[in-house]
């Protein structure tokens, strides 16, 4: 039987990442102090380990405090070249939206930047409010548009195919519970 995670080389591990979203949600929710309620937007599926992780943590830190409002996208669509982002949302999803309240959109990376940078601009027309982002990997190479994450776990300045903790290689290896690359 062959291992299919022989193609892989692990980055970060499950403790990494898990330092790291505490880590995160520390900074978000000093950040947000002030505010009774902050719209999450974990874009899915991606965002779907990183996202649940991190909304633990910021519950534990101020029980109450979040609205998670999912969104679904994809730029991919089982290649390796990034397109036009597909955005998918729930019909009555500006309803959910709490108007007076600022938003901060969730992903598992921040690579091209043409979904996030999307999503944020459809999201501050929608509330009026400012928009921040929170991602698990801040990849800077090949980005197409200028847009950089407020919060990030890692960053990473190479041409490298990320999978595991909600990056994929095709639909495969979403659920891992470390970082890795695909071997080319």
């Amino acid at each position: 039987m062959k291992n299919a995670l022989s193609p892989i080389t692990e980055l970060w591990g499950e403790q990494d990442i898990d330092q790291a979203i505490k880590r995160i949600a520390n900074e978000i929710n000093d950040a947000y102090g002030q505010n009774e309620i902050v719209n999450l937007i974990p874009i899915l599926t991606g965002a779907l380990l990183f996202s649940a992780k991190l909304i633990i943590e910021l519950e534990i830190l101020s029980p109450g405090k979040w609205k998670v409002i999912p969104i679904m996208s994809s730029s991919y669509f089982n290649t390796y070249e990034s397109t036009e982002p597909d955005i998918i949302m729930v019909r009555d999803f500006e309803k959910r939206l709490n108007m007076n309240s600022p938003c901060l959109v969730i992903d598992d990376i921040l690579d091209s930047g043409l979904t996030i940078h999307r999503i944020k601009e459809l999201l501050e027309g929608l509330t009026g409010q400012l928009t921040s982002v929170a991602v698990l990997v801040d990849k800077t190479v090949n980005r197409k548009v200028m847009i950089s994450p407020d919060y990030c776990g890692f960053s990473l300045d190479e041409d490298l195919w990320l999978v595991g903790y909600g990056m994929d290689d095709k639909g495969l290896f979403r659920g891992l519970n470390f970082v890795g690359f695909v071997k080319g």
